[in-house]
């Protein structure tokens, strides 16, 4: 949640495991399967929204009796995904379409300490509906976070988008721009 800018809802990202098997190993454990991944942002840089379903991989270990490390790999298709346009219509200021998503991350550290953690996004939307042909984004952030209170995290989060959009009537259009924040996290 934002505090500032009235983008109350600043980001969510929802990942479920569907259907797959789990392998426990001595020193790892690996899930393998098919997820849906749900992930919103708003912010002043990007407007994005995208709903997608296809094979993951993450996989845990303990490097150390109290390091942990945790990573993931997803590829999905997007079954339909809407960001804002540079180029508006009368009745809508987005564009909407199917497409594919990559989602990557490691993260690692202490759960009684300081972690760190990184995570890569790419969506390719191919719309059906808006004036852009095609877009392209990229979001790349690394966050470092450590315990405040019992289950309350204090973190730092820097983000990078990069986004590129094609279109039949109107020039081409490409940005990029970064954003920084502090959160606090609850896990349950």
């Amino acid at each position: 949640f934002n505090l500032y800018n009235g983008h109350t809802v600043s980001t969510i990202s929802l990942l479920g495991h569907l259907i797959g098997r789990e392998t426990d190993q001595e020193s790892y454990s690996a899930l393998m399967g098919f997820f849906q991944h749900y992930y919103y942002t708003n912010n002043d840089i990007l407007k994005l929204s995208a709903s997608s379903i296809g094979p993951g991989l993450e996989i845990q270990s303990v490097i150390t009796e109290k390091i942990h490390y945790k990573a993931g790999l997803h590829l999905q298709g997007i079954l339909m995904g809407a960001m804002d346009s540079r180029y508006t219509e009368e009745s809508r200021d987005y564009n909407l379409g199917p497409g594919f998503s990559v989602l990557s991350y490691i993260k690692f550290g202490r759960k009684d300490a300081i972690e760190f953690s990184s995570t890569g996004k790419y969506f390719g939307l191919q719309n059906v509906v808006g004036k852009a042909e095609s877009e392209q984004i990229w979001i790349v952030s690394s966050r470092i976070d450590f315990p405040v209170y019992k289950s309350l995290r204090f973190g730092l989060e820097y983000n990078y988008f990069d986004r590129y959009e094609t279109y039949d009537d109107y020039p081409d259009v490409s940005g990029y721009g970064d954003l920084l924040r502090t959160l606090l996290t609850i896990s349950f």
